[in-house]
């Protein structure tokens, strides 16, 4: 549901008028939303139960310049929950480019930390 489809929700079904949702802030919008299905007072505890599971977490991608014309530039060698298993992994990675007969510095291993979020 878009945020949208919640203003509308509440005009079509909960009877609010469409003045009252479009001055309401987010958490107003899930406390009448909340309200009209019978939740009442619990508003704060959902908020933060959702705010949790939907928290960033960070991860380290290790990636590498692919040079082969049917590739895109650069490809994701592996998402790691820890610098130290992004930094592990890359070794093994050069490594086994090396054993290969594929020169390592030729492929730009890089780690680069990011942000991913979880969708509900």
């Amino acid at each position: 549901m878009t945020k949208e489809q919640l203003k509308n929700y509440l005009v079509e079904e909960a009877e609010y008028a469409q003045h009252e949702v479009d001055s309401m802030t987010a958490a107003e919008l899930i406390d009448a939303y909340l309200a009209w299905n019978g939740i009442r007072n619990f508003t704060d505890d959902v908020l933060e139960v959702v705010k949790a599971v939907i928290q960033p977490e960070k991860v380290w991608v290790v990636s590498y310049l692919n040079q082969t014309y049917f590739r895109p530039p650069r490809e994701i060698y592996g998402v790691y929950a820890s610098e130290e298993l992004a930094n592990k992994a890359a070794d093994e990675f050069e490594e086994s480019m090396n054993e290969d007969g594929i020169d390592s510095e030729e492929l730009e291993i890089e780690i680069e930390e990011c942000f991913v979020t979880y969708k509900l």
